[in-house]
């Protein structure tokens, strides 16, 4: 992923407290079960998802999420992991593998709808 501005990187497409907007997330794990989890914030660099097992910093995963009609996927790594109320976990992932062109467009348009409605 090459986006033509690097500053834009670090702009969520949402607020991360808000509930309204929140999307369901599956993370894969190469030897182990996969989780469901609830998607809190997206940027073009990385992922906040909300688990119910803590994840260890570094540790690569696959994602996949619905976005605009059509499915997101890419390799990630674990970034941060903060333990929240009622053994749920907070989880930062940061891509690691490139995204295709549609893709891209898929996170810009996301983001210039984030940017339209505040």
């Amino acid at each position: 992923m090459n986006p033509s501005n690097p500053s834009s990187n670090c702009t969520p497409l949402r607020p991360a407290d808000s509930g309204m907007g929140d999307f369901p997330v599956e993370i894969s794990r190469d030897s182990e079960s996969s989780l469901s989890g609830i998607g809190r914030q997206l940027t073009l660099r990385g992922l906040q998802v909300e688990l119910s097992e803590p994840l260890p910093l570094g540790q690569e995963v696959g994602f996949r999420m619905n976005a605009m009609g059509g499915p997101l996927q890419a390799r990630a790594s674990v970034s941060r992991c903060t333990v929240l109320p009622e053994e749920r976990y907070r989880v930062v992932l940061t891509f690691t593998s490139e995204m295709s062109a549609s893709e891209c467009e898929m996170l810009a348009r996301l983001q210039a709808l984030r940017r339209a409605h505040g």
